[in-house]
């Protein structure tokens, strides 16, 4: 195990916290009343009185989510799906022959 010199770890904690993080929230109240918003005028007029203030967060809900499969491949899918893999492999390997051949120079 290393000594680490503390700087160095403040600086990777200044650079973590100087990302910025965005997450989706909802406002719910502002002054302690609820807030329902109707209008786009409405919207603007109080993204203005929120600019540059703290805000609070009082709840955070975390739900689990489940993704189902896809149906089955019918024939005609499984074909599809075939063409466009195989496409794009056959245009891979051109682009790779491309580069290649520059490289060699010819």
């Amino acid at each position: 195990m290393s000594i680490v010199p503390f700087a160095d770890i403040e600086k990777k904690w200044q650079a973590y916290w100087e990302q910025k993080k965005t997450f989706r929230a909802k406002l719910l109240s502002l002054d302690g009343k609820r807030v329902s918003i109707a209008s786009e005028s409405q919207a603007d007029a109080i993204l203005e009185r929120l600019e540059g203030k703290d805000y609070i967060v009082q709840r955070v809900e975390q739900s689990e989510r489940r993704r189902k499969p896809g149906p089955p491949f019918t024939t005609s899918k499984l074909q599809q799906a075939g063409v466009i893999r195989s496409s794009r492999h056959e245009i891979a390997l051109v682009d790779r022959e491309g580069v290649r051949k520059i490289a060699e120079g010819a």
